[in-house]
């Protein structure tokens, strides 16, 4: 798609680009190659470029800049061609506010290593009080992201919220509930510091979200009881919430969740800031969520002496009666799994801490703790329908195992890092490792790239999704590869109403890495690189306290650059200072 595009002339037999659906040219415009043919297809007419426009500002990326003159003048200026396109504020579905550029799809995902902090907010103070420290003009930067930030009712297409790295305005619960009518349904708030409680005549009652995800909030306990009131939403589905949130808990337990919450995410790793044993508020808000179905945790390290706590303190026997999905660690399954009718489980990779390093390594599964799994299952009388998890080395005793004493599993994902799998396994699936109810199976190793190959590779699969089907009727997605998926979809209709047989035909995606929570674990190829940095980042952090040089701006004109994901304002990009450094230098005020 690198031709320029052109208005087509008046004619009867041409049509202009006026009467095609806005969602038509969407759909075209987004599997574009590169940004430079919607520049192209932009300058071809006024009509391709109202077009060309509203894609661009579709989704944005919009970053205010911290101290620095030029990134403030990014951030002002942006909000200054945006008032003076008002057509584009409609045209925006996703945006993210920031005080610095980040991995897209990061903002629900938190760091293995939960002793890294993001860059320190800045307080709410008054303009003209004064430089909170010497080298951080931190009440300048609060005034440029109020002032950006008081524009947000003015999006009245947005979806989806992202406030990360912000002191949140004083208005920020008014802009909420305006969004919400206009048809907001997704919010992330991640390293955020509330700065007023819940204003008076606004019922949360009244908004329409359907997903909140809440990491790091930094402030008084009055003000995190008041952020929490977002979860009481009747048409929440999905929670997100780490330990920040802790001492507010009790607030939320003695409202309970809202019936219409599925799903509940929840990171509780670290110390607990409450002042109560470890756990405890968890497991006392544990016990008023009756109609949870999906509940993940992070690895919070192993739960010794639960046992000896007082009944209050403890995950009572019957909450969580709705519970049916858990994605966990192996440590967590005889807390959960007794008197629940789990039928989905996801087994997240484990960690180790090693005395020598803070950095937690990833520890893959084995065989052996598969076996004890599967004990576990059986001793508590479960019966799984989906199952995934990640494994150290292949051993083709493992389906034997989930053959023998899982054979209703209707999904099965395995991604193991090393080994091979032979050719005789897979003509022995099916015939005689039984699993006839299987519909999905994704079977590959880490790091392997198949798509884009020649067809030859493919034979041998060819063969196994014509062999497969006649022991496992059901199966009707498979993927061998990372980044390939075989699926089956039903024949062309004939003559007389019937259909020809089913089809098999693959796909390339995006490359799969196992399995993902909420927590990110680095690829396993990557993970002995991810430990040997630690050090390398740590010193760079202490160096970057000492002396903060002042970052070099770069973009189109000193301002933007566009691209086919949206708009992006460019900031150099920082790396975090660890809290501990932070507080003794007096940067973190509470």
């Amino acid at each position: 798609m690198s031709e320029t595009f052109t208005e087509p002339e008046e004619s009867t037999s041409q049509i202009s680009i006026l009467s095609v659906p806005f969602e038509v040219m969407e759909h075209i415009l987004k599997h574009a190659s590169t940004s430079k043919d919607i520049l192209n297809f932009a300058l071809a007419s006024k009509d391709c470029y109202s077009h060309a426009l509203q894609m661009l500002y579709r989704k944005v990326d919009w970053v205010v800049g911290h101290t620095y003159p030029q990134k403030c003048a990014a951030a002002l200026h942006g909000m200054e061609f945006l008032l003076a396109y008002p057509d584009l504020f409609s045209a925006v579905r996703s945006l993210r506010v920031s005080e610095r550029r980040y991995e897209a799809g990061s903002d629900t995902k938190l760091p293995l290593d939960f002793s890294r902090f993001e860059m320190p907010i800045q307080p709410a103070r008054k303009v003209g009080s004064g430089p909170l420290t010497r080298e951080h003009s931190f009440p300048q930067t609060f005034h440029t992201t109020n002032t950006v930030l008081a524009i947000l009712p003015r999006f009245t297409g947005l979806t989806e919220l992202t406030l990360r790295s912000v002191s949140l305005p004083r208005t920020f619960y008014q802009s909420v509930h305006v969004l919400s009518d206009a048809g907001l349904r997704v919010l992330t708030l991640r390293h955020v510091r509330p700065t007023t409680r819940y204003p008076r005549g606004y019922d949360p009652a009244t908004l329409r979200l359907t997903e909140i995800s809440i990491f790091s909030a930094h402030t008084k306990l009055p003000k995190l009881k008041a952020l929490l009131k977002l979860a009481r939403i009747p048409t929440l589905r999905t929670l997100r919430l780490d330990r920040t949130l802790e001492r507010a808990l009790g607030s939320l337990a003695a409202h309970g969740l809202p019936p219409s919450v599925r799903s509940l995410e929840l990171d509780f790793r670290g110390a607990s800031s409450s002042g109560h044993a470890p756990f405890e508020l968890l497991f006392f808000f544990l016990n008023s969520c009756r109609y949870v179905r999906h509940l993940e945790l992070a690895d919070m390290g192993k739960l010794d002496g639960i046992e000896q706590y007082p009944m209050r303190m403890r995950l009572a026997f019957d909450a969580l009666p709705s519970l049916t999905s858990i994605t966990v660690p192996v440590g967590y399954l005889d807390l959960l799994l007794p008197g629940r009718a789990i039928d989905s489980l996801t087994i997240t990779d484990g960690t180790i801490r090693e005395t020598s390093t803070i950095t937690p390594l990833v520890r893959f599964l084995r065989v052996d703790d598969i076996s004890d799994i599967l004990k576990t299952l059986q001793k508590a009388s479960v019966s799984l329908q989906s199952l995934k998890f990640n494994l150290r080395v292949w051993d083709k005793e493992l389906f034997y195992m989930l053959a023998a004493r899982q054979r209703n599993l209707k999904e099965l994902h395995v991604a193991y890092q090393y080994g091979e799998i032979t050719d005789e396994f897979f003509m022995t699936l099916g015939n005689l490792i039984e699993l006839p109810k299987l519909e999905r199976l994704h079977l590959y190793r880490f790091g392997d790239k198949m798509a884009g190959t020649d067809d030859d590779n493919f034979v041998d699969q060819k063969e196994y999704m014509v062999i497969w089907p006649l022991y496992m009727p059901n199966l009707r997605e498979v993927a061998l590869s990372p980044d390939v998926v075989w699926t089956k979809s039903p024949g062309p209709p004939r003559r007389m109403g019937r259909r020809s047989k089913p089809t098999w035909s693959r796909f390339a995606v995006e490359p799969m890495d196992g399995v993902e929570g909420l927590v990110v674990i680095p690829c396993p190829k990557e993970a002995k690189k991810y430990e040997a940095l630690g050090k390398e980042r740590r010193l760079f952090h202490r160096d970057l306290f000492a002396s903060h040089q002042t970052a070099v701006f770069h973009g189109i004109g000193g301002d933007a650059f566009h691209h086919g994901g949206g708009l992006e304002y460019v900031v150099p990009d920082d790396d975090g200072v660890e809290q501990d450094e932070l507080v003794q230098a007096g940067y973190w005020n509470d």
